[in-house]
Parts: structure tokens; C-alpha cells; sequence
């Protein structure tokens, strides 16, 4: 049954026109509407709000589609290479827990509730290994469900929670054990840093994994920034993704893969410097020589 709607549905050619009743320029008619065919209207409304006047809700003079989504492209390419990149982390972390909790606890110490302080938590990740395990495909899985009478190490489920739940079991470990990891990444006695950092990263990581905006976009968790860092960053802009590069540079990995990373990012950022402002992401002028 159809529901009728305040607001019709427009084609594409309306919503060009409506852009264009609001001051937008758009040099080529058939190829805005072959992006409007591909993007959605309303998702390009995040990446143009700032370059409209708040009063009458136009366009500021001079403001093009092609400018937009010239913006559009970059968040875009932004996201893919920060998902790139948290791919890493997401794979260190995994080892560092699975390696060190297995050693402490044995293989099958996860299953223990005692090695937890919360046991509702423990419980949620019992429940979502359990699930996992129905749902995998993967032939190691398949192994030991035939040799080991279904017992799963550690190192295996690692490989086959998601990163959310890999989060979880870490928050939930004791402040001692979640130090020994901590300490990989900060060499300081703050499990805080890395569990409240990690938790963020998995909300980027879905950001960036589901096509979300970064640009001009708060990120939804705020992120622990250490003090040494702190003067670059205003009270309020703790959850940004300049703040979100911060977390990433201390949990990552390996000191040349980072610069890499950051070479990329700035090559990216230079590429579409024309139609982009780096504020939008919270950045600074100098970003990368402080994130290096």
C-alpha cells in the first residue's frame, strides 16, 4: 500500500532545479543528473550545508555541483583509506589479546568468567562468540569443531568476532592484564587510552565501512587525548577526525606503515585541495608534521 508523504518524491531533474532556485551553479544538466542517478540528493545535503547561508538557507555566491561533489569524492576516498588503515590496528589487536590472554588463561581461559570483572559483559561476549561460531564458514572453525569436540582457542575466535566484540572483551579484561596490552601501544600505565580509543575506532571503522560522512561530521564517541596533545585541540573537539588520527597513531602498529599512512592521507588532501577546507575535519594546519 502506498503511504502518501508530506513531501513528494522528486526526480532528478526537480531536485536540479531546486538546487538551482537556491543559487547553485551547475555547469552540465546531463552529467548532475547521471551523479544524482548514483548519489543520493539527500546525502549530498552534509557535504554542501556549510556552503549555504543559515538565514535563506541559498548558497553562497560562487558555490558549484561540481565543488560539491568534488567533496562528495574526497570523504569518500577519505573513508577507504582510513578503513585501510584500521585494518591494521583492528589485526594487531587481535593478536596482542589473543596471544597474551591464551598464555595467562590457556587456550579456552576466555570461556572462565573469573577471568573478567563484569559478568554481564562476559556474558553478551560468550553470546556473540557463540554466534559467530553458527555463523562462520571458516575451515579452521570446521577443524576443531571436528577433532577438538567443538572447543574453540582463543586464537581462533579472535579471527572470527568482529571488532566491536574483540573491543568488548578487552574493556572487559582486569586493569592489570589490559595493561600488559596498553603498554604495547603507550608505554604508560593507562588502559583508559587504549580502551576508550579502541571503542572509538570501532564506531570510525563502521563509519567508513558503511559509506558514512567524516567530513564535517562529529564522530559519536570522544576520544581520551593524552595531555602532551591536548594544546592542539579546543575543549569541545575531542571527537573529530583529527582526534580520530591521534588514537589511531598510538595503537598503531608499526612506525613506517603510520608515515605511509599519513604521506597518503596527505597526498589525498592535496588532491582535492581546491574544494575541500581541512577544518571541516578538524585538522590544523601543520596536522601531519604534529601527527608524525
Amino acid at each position: 500500500m502506498k503511504i502518501e508523504f508530506v513531501k513528494p518524491a522528486t526526480t532528478y531533474q526537480e531536485q536540479i532545479q531546486l538546487l538551482q532556485k537556491r543559487g547553485l551553479i551547475i555547469k552540465d544538466m546531463g552529467s548532475a543528473v547521471e551523479i544524482l542517478k548514483r548519489i543520493n540528493y539527500y546525502r549530498l545535503r552534509g557535504y554542501y550545508i556549510h556552503l549555504c547561508d543559515s538565514s535563506s538557507d541559498s548558497f553562497c555566491e560562487g558555490t558549484s555541483f561540481e565543488q560539491i561533489i568534488a567533496i562528495h569524492d574526497f570523504d569518500l576516498s577519505l573513508g577507504h583509506l582510513t578503513a585501510e588503515y584500521l585494518m591494521n590496528i583492528e589485526v594487531a589487536m587481535r593478536t596482542h589479546v589473543a596471544y597474551y590472554h591464551s598464555h595467562k588463561f590457556g587456550a579456552l581461559g576466555y570461556r572462565d568468567s573469573s577471568n573478567f570483572w563484569n559478568l554481564d559483559y562476559y556474558n553478551e561476549f560468550i553470546s556473540e562468540v557463540n554466534k559467530a561460531v553458527g555463523k562462520s564458514r571458516d575451515l579452521y572453525i570446521s577443524h576443531f569443531t571436528r577433532n577438538y569436540h567443538a572447543q574453540y582457542p582463543l586464537w581462533a575466535i579472535v579471527e572470527i568476532i568482529s571488532m566491536g566484540t574483540l573491543s568488548k572483551f578487552y574493556s572487559n579484561m582486569f586493569t592489570n592484564d589490559s595493561f600488559q596490552i596498553a603498554k604495547t601501544y603507550y608505554g604508560a600505565n593507562d588502559t583508559n587510552l587504549v580502551r576508550t580509543n579502541f571503542k572509538c575506532l570501532v564506531v570510525l571503522r563502521n563509519i567508513c565501512a558503511h559509506g558514512g560522512r567524516l567530513y564535517n561530521k562529529p564522530i559519536t564517541s570522544n576520544f581520551v587525548i593524552k595531555k602532551v596533545d591536548k594544546p592542539r585541540f579546543s575543549s569541545t573537539s575531542y571527537n573529530t577526525y583529527f582526534a580520530a588520527l591521534h588514537a589511531m597513531k598510538y595503537l598503531s602498529p608499526d612506525r613506517q606503515l603510520w608515515v605511509d599512512f599519513l604521506n597518503r592521507l596527505d597526498e589525498l588532501i592535496c588532491l582535492y585541495g581546491e574544494n575541500i577546507d581541512i577544518s571541516m575535519l578538524g585538522l590544523v594546519p601543520d596536522w601531519k608534521k604534529l601527527l608524525l
